[in-house]
């Protein structure tokens, strides 16, 4: 079943002001937003997921939509007006996105509104978002989409909950190939190394792991040599790099905050040269993500509690070659979910969870972040096309408290050409 849906603006909640007391809830509403969910009963439900996508029951002017900022005399940077990808019955979380060199998106997310919760996928085609229920998983429980472009195809990487959460894996090309089975395990991050593999790295028995897809199978690659006890498993990152792959991880000797730490993977000596980043004593740095840019370089984003003031968790961006990091923003309050991507300028984009529960989205050298008004925002996917144009999505609520997905970019014509 798919529905086309235009790509038409919806009144958004208002921002509430946000007390201290509030914002330290948040950092915990958070990790309930993007981790497991209880799925709402499907008998107290007016209408099934397919057929609630099917209705379209919101109105609104364009100009009650998601108000935006003023343009960024600095980067230029400027995303329009996030629009609705899909009518949910309102558990729509994690949407994933993809950029292809055509020029079209593709969205997948997980929606928890009937049990078992499920993935569906949007296509960015003619002005409107064509969307559709996946069918990958049998039946069973699937969550958290990743994907990975390569050239005209799509890589899907999702969590099926079988007795534990098992990763899969399908390619898109016109239509899904039959999943894969690649390893028991969850929170994933996947790239591709120069000779075309995919490298996936996750926790399972909360111990990070890497796998290797050669193009036709996958194998179990080499165990991360980890000195520390404590492994922050909200989430980590991988990036392509020259030689290899790099992978960023959020651990902790004990006794101290939790420090930010990359390893480097390459074909004939494995991991290897163990670098901090930045060593936060009593501190923490967790929710890594991160991008490598044309030369191969990997930039970093993180969140980092200040060292001047515990009530100020912001986005701090370091290169390999830098040698402190640099905030992207350094508001006090509780910012979260930070992700990058780097078009073929080579000058990084980040989005983020602000303090006030908005995704706000800035361009290096950064300090003049556009914020996009929302409500209970969650950790948002970013990613770049061809064009140097980036596309943005995130799940946040409605004006009637419905929890959607949302879509945002700085391309002029939208989601495709």
């Amino acid at each position: 079943m798919s529905q086309m849906i235009p790509f038409a603006n919806v009144k958004p909640t208002e921002i509430p002001k946000t007390s201290l007391s509030v914002l330290i809830s948040l950092a915990a509403l958070c990790l309930i937003h993007c981790s497991d969910q209880v799925p709402i009963d499907s008998s107290t439900l007016d209408a099934s997921v397919d057929q609630a996508i099917d209705a379209s029951p919101y109105s609104g002017d364009a100009a009650d939509a998601f108000p935006i900022d003023d343009a960024d005399a600095t980067t230029g940077l400027v995303f329009s007006e996030p629009v609705l990808v899909a009518n949910t019955p309102g558990n729509a979380k994690l949407p994933a996105i993809a950029a292809l060199n055509d020029g079209f998106v593709q969205i997948v997310w997980h929606d928890f509104s009937r049990d078992p919760a499920g993935l569906y996928q949007a296509e960015g085609k003619a002005g409107q978002w064509e969307v559709r229920k996946l069918t990958l998983d049998g039946g069973k429980k699937s969550t958290s989409a990743k994907l990975l472009v390569e050239n005209d195809k799509v890589h899907m990487l999702w969590e099926v909950w079988e007795s534990e959460p098992t990763l899969y894996h399908a390619i898109y090309q016109e239509d899904w190939s039959e999943p894969q089975k690649v390893a028991v395990g969850k929170t994933v991050s996947s790239t591709f190394d120069a000779q075309g593999n995919i490298h996936a790295l996750f926790f399972s028995q909360k111990f990070p792991t890497h796998a290797i897809y050669d193009g036709k199978s996958w194998s179990m690659g080499d165990v991360i040599p980890l000195d520390h006890t404590y492994i922050n498993t909200f989430r980590l990152a991988v990036v392509n790099a020259p030689a290899g792959i790099e992978v960023a991880l959020s651990t902790s000797p004990g006794g101290t905050g939790y420090q930010m730490r990359r390893w480097k993977w390459a074909p004939m000596t494995g991991w290897g040269d163990m670098q901090t980043l930045v060593e936060s004593l009593h501190l923490s740095s967790d929710d890594p993500h991160g991008a490598s840019d044309s030369k191969g370089l990997a930039h970093w984003v993180w969140t980092e509690q200040s060292p001047l003031d515990p009530n100020l968790i912001g986005i701090a961006t370091m290169k390999n070659t830098d040698a402190s990091y640099h905030w992207v923003s350094a508001e006090v309050g509780f910012a979260m979910g930070p992700v990058m991507t780097i078009p073929p300028d080579d000058l990084p984009v980040v989005a983020w969870i602000t303090p006030r529960e908005t995704i706000a989205v800035d361009r290096h050298p950064y300090g003049t972040p556009q914020e996009l008004t929302s409500h209970d925002a969650t950790i948002p996917s970013i990613t770049s096309d061809a064009d140097g144009y980036s596309h943005l999505v995130f799940s946040a609520r409605d004006d009637q408290g419905i929890q959607q997905i949302w879509y945002s970019s700085n391309r002029p014509a939208g989601p495709n050409r």
